[in-house]
């Protein structure tokens, strides 16, 4: 079993029940069940790195995931440490993107306004980059 710093894996089921990421996991839930399950694909080449000129996708190991919907009406990007990254707007429907960062650990929504869809964006996730900084790019 690997350990990851600053993550308990021998709680047991009773230490679980008063983890602080119980109580997390329901805005996360909350959030995935925003959108459609049905069609929903993974998106590996939508994102990459953030100083790439060459726009490279993430390699696995980067672990920033994507998914969105099939017809590209909204995405969800997430960084599990909080890394800098690009998104391919022009691959999403409509004329213009409404995008907002989402704190799983509280539910909140921090908003970045409407972008228009027909480049590339580079984000930053709100604090520094470090284990336990995750957040989620929601774009409609």
């Amino acid at each position: 079993m690997s350990h990851h710093p600053g993550i308990r894996t021998n709680l047991g089921w009773r230490g679980a029940l008063t983890a602080r990421g119980r109580m997390q996991m329901r805005h996360l839930r909350q959030l995935m069940e925003s959108q459609p399950l049905a069609g929903r694909v993974p998106l590996s080449k939508f994102v990459t790195r953030r100083d790439e000129k060459t726009a490279q996708p993430l390699l696995v190991s980067e672990r920033i995931a994507a998914t969105g919907g099939r017809d590209g009406s909204w995405a969800f990007v997430y960084t599990p440490r909080g890394e800098s990254f690009s998104v391919d707007l022009a691959s999403l429907g409509g004329r213009q993107v409404t995008a907002h960062w989402f704190d799983p650990r509280s539910g909140e929504r921090q908003s970045l306004g409407t972008l228009a869809k027909n480049r590339r964006e580079a984000f930053d996730p709100p604090g520094e980059p470090g284990p336990g900084n995750d957040w989620i790019l929601v774009l409609e």
